[in-house]
């Protein structure tokens, strides 16, 4: 197999006429050729395919191209708010909770496109993040009613740009680095990683060879904490230090070995992504002008959190209905945060397990463009990694919620009459007045 050339990122991330969905489709399709270059090291047979364990790069086109849908919910939202305020459908009876509830339908029917969206409706979840939403619009910038509710809808926009435009970079710009130095070396050994790719890091990057080599060779949990495991490495040793582990893997005769390489060096990468890099776009130190509290944003967002693999799906409120709660709390998706890292990390490996799974079913890479269907099938259904296969490592702790839970999509967020707001034309922002529809249906939980 002709592997793809080693992507420019610096023309991805610093091109100033990319944005939102044309900006993902690029990050995307750069992650995808990062897949195939790194699982050529960690599987030197790859082919196009493999059933080795997949590279962190191999996993994160997936989750891009999620965030990409989730992009284009927040354009299809700005489409709704255009149409109902064009349409005249302000003089409505609790128009704006209406409103509120057709905006949620937008963005949860684009994040779970390639899902059953049947089994995501939960009527509970549904009001309190319309709730959320009206909240939200209370604090948002802006003269009127219209200009409040696009604040909260470009700013998901925003925050999703910012962590895409921030990841690539950081960690896509080091694998660019990494792939260019490989191929001026002779002979490359995890050991010569550590002493010449990245000079300044390179003590604490040793330390994270030799703990590492003992994890691979043991058969205990994987590590799931940077900081418990290897107190005081320096965030920039964590990349020289997992590709040291993705050699490792590839130099590896044993598959279980190889396949335990690949899963610390994919922990590494994913923390440095979601401890050092992504969490300024959740949580920057001040609101942006023109947006709303993006924390508080997420927690609207939260329920819709997902991976949609290609047999089968991975959602967060899955993973939060199998963790220890209280039956008398709100469902869970509504009490934790994706913004919140020590809520997201524990699932975000659980997320990785079930890639873990099959990891054959992981190629070839899903296209870049977020409106490409997944799956030329049926959605499949859904389930939760540990379940499935077992618990892979100790997880952080996670706090106490409900027992019945899903993430839910509003299928049914009317303004009046019989049809639902959010419809086929809502792409081009052209919806009929006799098309703003009534009242929020309650769904059923998927149990």
């Amino acid at each position: 197999m002709q592997l793809p050339p080693i992507p420019d990122v610096a023309s991805i991330v610093k091109n100033p006429n990319l944005h939102l969905v044309a900006l993902n489709k690029e990050v995307t399709a750069g992650h995808r050729a990062f897949g195939s270059l790194f699982q050529a090291i960690v599987d030197p047979g790859f082919t196009g395919s493999s059933e080795a364990a997949p590279n962190w790069f191999a996993i994160s086109p997936y989750a891009s191209r999620e965030a990409g849908q989730a992009m284009q919910g927040a354009q299809d939202a700005k489409n709704v708010i255009h149409a109902a305020f064009a349409s005249g459908a302000t003089m409505m009876p609790f128009f704006p909770l209406r409103l509120a509830g057709a905006v949620l339908k937008a963005v949860w029917d684009a994040t779970h496109a390639d899902f059953d969206l049947k089994s995501y409706e939960d009527p509970v979840v549904a009001a309190i993040s319309a709730d959320r939403v009206l909240n939200l619009v209370k604090t948002a910038p802006g003269k009127g009613l219209e200009a409040k509710f696009m604040a909260v809808a470009n700013t998901l926009g925003n925050c999703l740009e910012s962590g895409n435009r921030a990841i690539f970079g950081d960690l896509g710009g080091s694998a660019e680095t990494y792939l260019k130095w490989r191929a001026q070396q002779d002979s490359v050994t995890p050991d010569k990683v550590v002493q010449d790719f990245d000079p300044p890091h390179r003590q604490d990057a040793a330390r994270i060879l030799s703990q590492g080599r003992a994890v691979v060779s043991g058969s205990g949990p994987i590590p799931s904490d940077v900081d418990a495991w290897l107190p005081g490495l320096a965030p920039e040793a964590l990349l020289p230090g997992g590709f040291a582990l993705y050699e490792l893997a590839g130099q590896s005769r044993d598959p279980q070995q190889r396949d335990r390489a690949i899963d610390l060096a994919n922990m590494l990468l994913a923390w440095h992504e979601q401890h050092d890099v992504a969490q300024a776009a959740f949580t920057p130190p001040s609101t942006p002008p023109g947006e709303v509290n993006r924390r508080q944003l997420m927690a609207i967002a939260t329920p819709t959190i997902g991976l949609p693999l290609r047999e089968h799906g991975w959602t967060y409120d899955a993973y939060l209905d199998h963790q220890p709660h209280s039956p008398l709390a709100p469902p869970p998706t509504t009490t934790h945060n994706w913004a919140d890292f020590r809520d997201r990390w524990p699932a975000i490996l659980d997320s990785f397990d079930d890639a873990y799974q099959e990891p054959g079913a992981m190629w070839p890479m899903p296209n870049p463009d977020p409106a490409v269907p997944l799956r030329a099938a049926a959605p499949q259904p859904l389930r939760w990694a540990s379940v499935a296969r077992g618990a892979q490592r100790p997880r952080l702790a996670t706090r106490g919620s409900s027992a019945a839970s899903a993430a839910p999509l509003l299928a049914n967020a009317h303004l009046e009459g019989s049809a639902p707001l959010v419809n086929k034309t809502v792409s081009n922002g052209n919806i009929p007045l006799t098309k703003l529809t009534k009242g929020i249906h309650p769904g059923h939980r998927r149990r």
